[in-house]
């Protein structure tokens, strides 16, 4: 029902025009990676890393510490989207025939894909010596869909695999 891959108005690099929000009473930073919300726009992890760069670097001196750094949708980001799909895929703990968890619930399953150290290690980057460290993510909305269908995925087999979620990084901050 629901076409898997990118619109035909989708932009990407140079093109997108990411902003960073600051919401200091919510303690959140929030990244919309295009100006306008209509506009499907992704962006690569050397722009993830900039973008986080510039929010840190201006928001080291709020006053308030920031304990959230919300990316809204992982396909914005197909790095991200495809690390989680090909995860799946390699986790005795999904049921690709289904499409979901064997144990559990899906948003805890997909939490602890996108909490493994390898991934925080990579998302921690960005942040080197801004006191703030990534000890977590918090997942909500998690979507799921046929392998062929998914963008940026190859995979021959035809399996259900989750590959969209919105996503808050936890950050904590260090004196």
């Amino acid at each position: 029902l629901f076409p898997l891959s990118a619109p035909a108005d989708e932009i990407t690099g140079s093109e997108c025009k990411p902003i960073i929000e600051r919401h200091p009473k919510w303690q959140v930073i929030r990244f919309r990676p295009h100006e306008n919300a209509f506009v499907t726009c992704t962006l690569t992890q050397e722009q993830f890393n900039q973008l986080v760069r510039e929010a840190i670097t201006t928001t080291g001196n709020d006053l308030a510490d920031y304990h959230s750094l919300f990316i809204g949708r992982l396909v914005e980001y197909p790095w991200l989207s495809k690390y989680l799909a090909v995860q799946a895929l390699n986790n005795t703990g999904w049921d690709t025939e289904k499409g979901q968890p064997k144990n559990g619930e899906i948003n805890n399953f997909v939490r602890n894909l996108l909490t493994a150290p390898g991934l925080l290690e990579q998302i921690q980057l960005p942040f080197a010596g801004s006191g703030y460290t990534v000890t977590g993510a918090s997942v909500e909305k998690v979507l799921v869909g046929n392998s062929g269908n998914i963008s940026n995925l190859d995979i021959d087999d035809q399996v259900l695999l989750p590959y969209d979620a919105m996503v808050h990084f936890i950050i904590e901050k260090h004196n």
